[in-house]
C-alpha cells in the first residue's frame, strides 16, 4: 500500500514532536542536575570547614563523568582529552614517577674527593691567570 502525502506529514510530525519531548527531557535532567549538584557546590565551597583534597574526593566522580562527556562531545578532541586528563589528574593525584640517581663523586673516598676538589680548583686558578 502506497503512502499518501498526509500520511508522510503525521510521521514528520511524530519524529518532530519526539525529538522535542527528548529535548526537554534533557532540560529537565539539567536543571535537577543544577538544582542539586552545583548548589551543594556551591556550599562546599563556600564552607571554610571544607578542604580542597575533601571536595576533590567527594566530586571526583561527577567530574570524571562530566570530563568524558566532554571528551565525546567537545569538537576539539584534543583539547577535550588534555581537560579530562587535567580532571583526573586533580581527582585521583598524579602518579609520580621514582628515579633513583647516584652522584658521580658518591663511591669516593674523602681523600679523594678533597684531591678531586683541590684539582678544580687548580684548574680554575689557572683559566683566570
Amino acid at each position: 500500500m502506497a503512502r499518501t502525502r498526509k500520511q508522510g506529514s503525521a510521521n514528520y510530525g511524530n519524529q518532530q514532536m519526539t525529538a522535542m519531548c527528548n529535548e526537554m527531557d534533557r532540560l529537565a535532567k539539567f536543571e535537577e542536575y543544577d538544582a542539586l549538584m552545583l548548589d551543594g557546590l556551591h556550599k562546599d565551597i563556600i564552607n571554610p570547614d571544607i578542604t580542597v583534597e575533601q571536595m576533590y574526593q567527594k566530586y571526583s566522580k561527577y567530574a570524571a563523568g562530566r570530563g568524558i562527556s566532554i571528551a565525546l562531545t567537545e569538537k576539539d578532541v584534543k583539547a577535550a582529552l588534555t581537560a579530562l586528563r587535567d580532571v583526573q589528574d586533580r581527582a585521583q593525584g598524579k602518579p609520580t614517577e621514582k628515579k633513583e640517581v647516584e652522584h658521580r663523586f658518591a663511591a669516593l673516598t674523602d681523600n679523594e674527593l678533597d684531591a678531586k676538589l683541590l684539582s678544580e680548583l687548580d684548574d680554575m686558578a689557572e683559566e683566570k691567570e
